[in-house]
Order: C-alpha cells, then structure tokens, then sequence
C-alpha cells in the first residue's frame, strides 16, 4: 500500500483574503488516477496547486494514498466551479464522485496551503473513526450518505489530531 499523502498547514504560502460578503463553496469530492503519481509528479502538481489555489482565493486539503484521492476545496462559488470543471476533464484521473457540495458562511481551511505530511497505511487504519476511503471501489451511495463523516476525518486531519495520534 502506498504513502498517504496529506496537505498540511505547515507549509501556507499566505492567508487567503478574508470572505467578505462572497458566497463560499465547499465540495469534497473522491477519485481514481488513471496514472502512477511518483514522488515528483505529486510534488509538481503541490507546486502547481499552490500558485493556482492562491490566485483563485481557494483553500482546503487532499489525501492521496496508492492512487485514490480525496479532496476538499472551498472558496468563492465560481472559483470552485471552474476548478472543478478542470478536475473532471483532467485524464490523469477518473470515477470522479462528488461527495458534498454546499454554501458555508466561513472556511474550514482559511489557512491552508498545498504541503505533504506522509504516513503509512498501519497508521491511518489506527486513527479514530477511520473510515477506508482508498479500498476498493468508492461507493457512491455510501459517500453521499456519510458526508458529515468525510467532512469530521478532513477537519481530523486540519487539526493535526492525527500527528498527535501518531506521536502517542
């Protein structure tokens, strides 16, 4: 099994500009490369999503183990919409599911940037309330139904509960 790669907010560029009075969209959505994504192609595309995410006033975080992303951005309504739009025709992936995708009144990840935190498999399956989004094929039933449970693992993950996890 592959390295689950993290966003982390170790590694912000800047704050985004505050959300003032802009309607922000929040989508979590999960899919499948359609291509290996070694060490430098993940790094490239990091470097490549920050300067894009910063120029568009878009936040969130990904996790990438063993070829399965798992995504959450949120910004500006058409912002998101036109990231997603280029997600879709991107062919480097594929089973595209959008899991949630809503209004929010604030960010959950105003401070986060693109930034890699590595962990193995054995230690994700350790955290609390776990669920094995990178097994098999992603449900879209399932996805849809337990929204409120990606969302609580993504902010598990935004408040480094699961560093502490790994240092206890």
């Amino acid at each position: 099994m592959g390295c689950l790669s993290v966003v982390s907010p170790r590694h912000v560029i800047q704050s985004v500009s505050e959300d003032k009075g802009q309607n922000i969209l929040q989508l979590i959505y999960t899919s499948v490369a359609t291509v290996a994504f070694p060490e430098d192609d993940l790094n490239a595309l990091l470097f490549k999503s920050r300067k894009n995410n910063k120029e568009s006033d878009i936040t969130g975080m990904l996790l990438y183990d063993n070829g399965t992303f798992l995504q959450i951005i949120e910004g500006p309504d058409d912002a998101i919409q036109q990231l997603f739009s280029k997600i879709e025709k991107d062919d480097r992936h594929e089973r595209i599911i959008t899991i949630s995708q809503r209004s929010i009144p604030r960010r959950d990840f105003d401070q986060w940037s693109m930034g890699f935190v590595r962990i193995n498999k054995d230690q994700f399956l350790s955290l609390p309330g776990y669920e094995d989004f990178f097994e098999g094929e992603p449900s879209l039933s399932h996805l849809r139904k337990e929204a409120w449970l990606t969302r609580r693992i993504l902010l598990y993950f935004r408040d480094g509960l699961w560093n502490r996890e790994m240092a206890a």
